[in-house]
């Protein structure tokens, strides 16, 4: 009904399509006691269309997608016609084209084809001219408004720096915690940038280039990591000082950094390290930290998380 091109008023289309949406979502993470979709059972785009009411259209297509296993979601399709007016034969040439299709545009994403449109990311507010401009500087998997809390932090913090006030790094938030024994550096890395995998707002970048700043969440989400030797505390403050500056620079730069450090001083003992996360409040608030720490020490020993909210 917004395309100028259609006339409302003509004949009804030849063929109807009714997408179901994705079921199941998430099944693999259910406890077994809960009733889920048995894929081997009615596919759900046959059971619409079982129901008796007569056809509105010569051809009618009832499509989903369902979580079926480990291979990932698996598109249906269930075909109803008028058989007085197409035979068998026409329709599984239409439905063979149909898929061919579709796995031609999957062939072209894979290859890293495709793009966001004004319309995939709407409450944004760009154009396409503004999308492939942020496109050609980021590998983007989405693009979001800022909340109103966010606009006020980014405002604040933008303001601080400019006036270069001594409190220009009031929403860096820094956790510093000692770690005593052996430590496996690699895996703690790997246990941190799974979490930021799983909550890819943590990498996001902030752009305030348009009428409206934006913030982007990346395709594949880095961690800024450091493993860090210092030669004593006070080269530690001054580290910790720079870390806390470099969050707050709310453009290109990460807003969530992770460091492991050793002192060769008095700082730390030789099996003793400070694994020190700084980040900014624009992307993280009090009551997730907690949860943040979990996830990365739950990661780190090789538990099992749930599936992200």
């Amino acid at each position: 009904h917004l395309n100028p091109d259609v006339e409302l008023g003509g004949a009804e289309p030849a063929i109807g399509f009714n997408y179901l949406g994705r079921l199941a979502a998430g099944a693999g993470d259910l406890p077994d006691e809960l009733w889920r979709i048995d894929p081997s059972g009615l596919p759900i785009t046959e059971a619409a269309s079982k129901i008796p009411m007569p056809l509105a259209h010569t051809v009618e297509v009832n499509a989903g997608t369902l979580d079926a296993g480990p291979d990932g979601p698996v598109l249906q399709a269930t075909w109803t016609w008028a058989p007085s007016l197409v035979d068998e034969a026409q329709i599984a040439r239409l439905s063979r084209l149909w898929f061919e299709a579709l796995g031609g545009v999957c062939a072209h994403v894979r290859s890293g084809g495709g793009g966001l449109t004004p319309s995939d990311i709407a409450p944004a507010r760009l154009t396409q001219q503004q999308i492939d401009e942020l496109a050609d500087r980021h590998d983007i998997a989405d693009i979001l408004p800022l909340t109103p809390l966010q606009q006020g932090l980014l405002f604040q913090t933008a303001f601080a720096a400019e006036a270069d006030l001594p409190a220009a790094d009031i929403y860096a938030v820094q956790l510093m915690i000692t770690i005593a024994g052996e430590l496996d550096a690699g895996r703690l890395r790997d246990a941190v940038h799974a979490v930021v995998a799983r909550h890819p707002n943590l990498a996001a970048r902030f752009c305030t280039d348009h009428d409206h700043p934006v913030q982007i969440i990346p395709t594949d989400p880095v961690i800024a990591w450091q493993q860090v030797e210092l030669d004593d505390s006070a080269d530690f403050e001054q580290w910790c000082a720079a870390e806390r500056a470099a969050v707050c620079t709310l453009g290109d730069q990460p807003v969530f950094r992770a460091a492991l450090v050793h002192t060769g001083g008095h700082g730390t003992g030789a099996n003793e390290h400070r694994f020190v996360l700084t980040v900014h409040h624009i992307v993280i608030d009090g009551w997730s930290l907690p949860i943040l720490l979990q996830e990365i020490f739950a990661g780190y020993f090789g538990q099992r998380l749930p599936a992200p909210a």
